[in-house]
C-alpha cells in the first residue's frame, strides 16, 4: 500500500492543546502507511521539531503571506465584517452612534453586512478570495510533499485558509476544524473544506445558517481536549494548593483576566482583584492571565499572599504574543486549577465553559470602577455565542460590585446552585460528553483518505 501524506496545520497557540496532545493526533500519527507533515509558523519550526522530531513527524515552517499582502488583509477584513449579527453589528453601530463616522457606516460598513444575506455574493467573495489571496510558500510545500489530505485545525486562521485554498486548486481532499466556539456566528468562513468539523449540533446549525455550508459536509465530533480532561488523573488538592503557596483549608476562586483586545480602558480586572484582595481572610485566588492578549492597569498591582498569579504560555525565540505556545503543562495546570476551585470568575471567555465542564459556579464580570455607557462595553457581551451562555442560565453575570458580591456569597454557600443549567450548557456548547470525541475526530479525518 502506498504511503499517504497528511498535512496538519498548527498556527494558533491553542492547537497544541486542542489537537497535538490529544489521542486524535496519536491516532493519525500511528495510522499505518501514513506520514504526517506538521505545518507551523517559521519561528516555531525548531520548537516543534524538538517536541515531535523523535516521533518521525516532518515539521515544515511557513510564512504568513497576509503579513505583507494588502489584498489578503482586505479579504480578512471583509470576512470579519460581513455578518449582520452580534459583535459585528455592535462594533458597526458604535462607529455610527458614538464615533459619528456616518459616511463610513452608511457607505462601507452597512453595505458590507448586507452582502452576508446573499448566498450568491458570498460565493463570489470566496471565489475572488481564492483567486487573489497570496499563497506564500504553500505551493512549494505541496510540490515537495504531495499531500493526499489536508487537515486544517483552525479554519479561520489565515494560514489554514491558504492551505485549504491550495488544496482545492489541486483537487486534494480537505478537512477543516472550527477551533473554538465563538467563530461561526461571527466571522464568515473564507473557504469551504470537503468536510467541516464542529464540536456540537449547535455549531453545525451555525455553519449552515451563517456560512451557507451544506449540512452533509458538517461532522459533529465533540471537543477532543475536553475528552482528554475526562480521563486525566487530577492532582491532590492540598498538595496542589500548597505548591502555589495557598491555604488548602480555604475555598478557592479561579479568576481568568480579560484581555485588552475587545474592551476599551480595561480596568475591570484591577477592580475585581481589589475586591478579592479584601477577602484575604476567607478565600484563595488563582489568577490566570490570557495567553494571546495583553492586560492593562496591573503594572503596579502587587498580589497579596492569598493570590497566585499564573502566566501561561511559552515564548518562542523571544518573540511577542503572536509567537507564544500553550504547553501540555499549561493545560494540566488550567484543568487542575479549575477542578480544585470552588468558583470560576471570568469575562466573555471560553473559561466559562471550562468552569461549567468541571461543574463549578461561573460568574461573568461586566462592571467597572466608573460608570460607562453602552458603547464602552466589552463587545463580546454582544456576541451570539455569549448570548447562548447567558440564556442557558449556566453562568451568572455581575453588572455591579454589589451584584458580584451577591453572586459570590450565594455560590460559596451553595456551589450546587445552577448545576443543572451548567450541565445543559456544556452539552449545548461541546457536544456529547462520552469521552469519544478524540476518536470521532480522527475517524472523520481518516475517512477522507
Amino acid at each position: 500500500m502506498a504511503m499517504k501524506t497528511i498535512f496538519v496545520t498548527c498556527f494558533h497557540p491553542f492547537i497544541f492543546r486542542n489537537i497535538l496532545c490529544t489521542e486524535t493526533f496519536d491516532i493519525l500519527r500511528k495510522t499505518p502507511d501514513t506520514k504526517i507533515v506538521l505545518a507551523v509558523q517559521n519561528r516555531k519550526k525548531e520548537y516543534f521539531e524538538g517536541i515531535f522530531g523523535p516521533r518521525q513527524i516532518t515539521v515544515e515552517g511557513f510564512v504568513d503571506p497576509s503579513l505583507y499582502s494588502a489584498v489578503s488583509r482586505a479579504f480578512i477584513w471583509v470576512s470579519r465584517n460581513i455578518h449582520d449579527v452580534g459583535v459585528v453589528r455592535f462594533i458597526h453601530q458604535r462607529k455610527l452612534f458614538r464615533d459619528r463616522r456616518f459616511l463610513y457606516y452608511y457607505f462601507v460598513l452597512f453595505p458590507m453586512r448586507m452582502i452576508g444575506y446573499s448566498r450568491v455574493l458570498v460565493s463570489l467573495f470566496r471565489f475572488l478570495d481564492a483567486k487573489f489571496t497570496s499563497t506564500g510558500g504553500a505551493p512549494d510545500l505541496f510540490k515537495k510533499h504531495k499531500p493526499d489530505l489536508i487537515f486544517a485545525t483552525d479554519i479561520y486562521n489565515e494560514n489554514d485558509v491558504i492551505f485549504l485554498q491550495e488544496a482545492r486548486r489541486r483537487a486534494i481532499p480537505s478537512v477543516g476544524m472550527v477551533r473554538s466556539w465563538d467563530k461561526l456566528s461571527w466571522f464568515l468562513l473564507r473557504t469551504v473544506p470537503d468536510r467541516l468539523i464542529v464540536w456540537s449540533d449547535l455549531r453545525k446549525k451555525e455553519a449552515v445558517k451563517y456560512n451557507y455550508i451544506p449540512e452533509e459536509k458538517v461532522a459533529v465530533t465533540g471537543a477532543p481536549h475536553y475528552s482528554k480532561y475526562l480521563r486525566e488523573s487530577r492532582s491532590d488538592r492540598a498538595g496542589f494548593l500548597k505548591s502555589l503557596g495557598l491555604d488548602p483549608k480555604r475555598k478557592v476562586i479561579f479568576f481568568a483576566l480579560t484581555g485588552d483586545q475587545w474592551v476599551e480602558r480595561n480596568n475591570s480586572n484591577r477592580y475585581v482583584l481589589e475586591i478579592l484582595s479584601g477577602l484575604k481572610d476567607k478565600i484563595n485566588v488563582i489568577v490566570r492571565f490570557p495567553v494571546v492578549d495583553q492586560v492593562s492597569f496591573l503594572d503596579d498591582f502587587f498580589p497579596p499572599a492569598h493570590m497566585f498569579m499564573n502566566r501561561p504560555g511559552l515564548t518562542i525565540n523571544n518573540a511577542k504574543l503572536a509567537y507564544t505556545e500553550i504547553s501540555e503543562e499549561d493545560d494540566k495546570f488550567l484543568s487542575n486549577a479549575i477542578y480544585h476551585s470552588d468558583i470560576v470568575i471570568c469575562g466573555p471567555s471560553s473559561i466559562a465553559i471550562d468552569g461549567a465542564f468541571f461543574n463549578k459556579p461561573v460568574i461573568l464580570v461586566n462592571f467597572y470602577p466608573e460608570a460607562r455607557g453602552r458603547w464602552d462595553d466589552n463587545v463580546m457581551y454582544h456576541s451570539v455565542h455569549m448570548a447562548y451562555i447567558l440564556k442557558s442560565g449556566g453562568a451568572r453575570m455581575a453588572t455591579s460590585k454589589e451584584m458580584f458580591l451577591e453572586h459570590l456569597g450565594r455560590y460559596l454557600e451553595n456551589p450546587r446552585l445552577d448545576g443543572g443549567e451548567r450541565k445543559k450548557m456544556v452539552v449545548e456548547q461541546l457536544g456529547a460528553q462520552d469521552g469519544k470525541a478524540e476518536d470521532r475526530l480522527a475517524r472523520a479525518v481518516l475517512d477522507l483518505l
